[in-house]
């Protein structure tokens, strides 16, 4: 009897990391854009963005930023489609919040920037990634 309840319980443990493992990969695939502007100085062109990453943690905050910027170069976030026909980004500005929540209160986990490592508006973040570097900025 007590056998059996003791190999319940790891079964149903097994159950919820289980459970818990797929929300997570759901959320982070379900993650999108809140808010973005876009503004050309010269020939400067700069983005910045809002992104929810629909996370109850960010522990890794380098590794969302590679993610984002990667959804931003591929243009592949499923809620918004940025214009590059016209112009490229040479830079990118972007707050990330856990979820929605947090985003309509204006609270935000981190900020970074993905910039050019030398110069300013010379390469573009589609043709020369390579020549680009994130900088974490802010972290609540």
């Amino acid at each position: 009897m007590k056998r059996n309840f003791i190999a319940e319980c790891i079964i149903l443990m097994m159950i919820i990391s289980l459970i818990t493992m797929c929300h997570d990969r759901k959320s982070e695939e379900d993650m999108m854009v809140y808010n973005s502007s876009a503004f050309t100085m010269g020939e400067c062109h700069n983005e910045r963005i809002v992104v929810i990453v629909n996370q109850r943690k960010i522990s890794d905050k380098q590794k969302y930023a590679e993610r984002i910027v990667e959804k931003c170069r591929e243009n592949s976030f499923k809620n918004v489609r940025f214009s590059y026909d016209l112009s490229k980004p040479n830079e990118l500005d972007i707050i990330v919040c856990r979820n929605e929540k947090e985003a309509d209160e204006g609270r935000w986990d981190f900020r970074f920037r993905y910039v050019q490592k030398v110069g300013k508006g010379q390469y573009n973040i589609i043709d020369h990634p390579e020549k680009f570097r994130i900088e974490i900025l802010h972290e609540d």
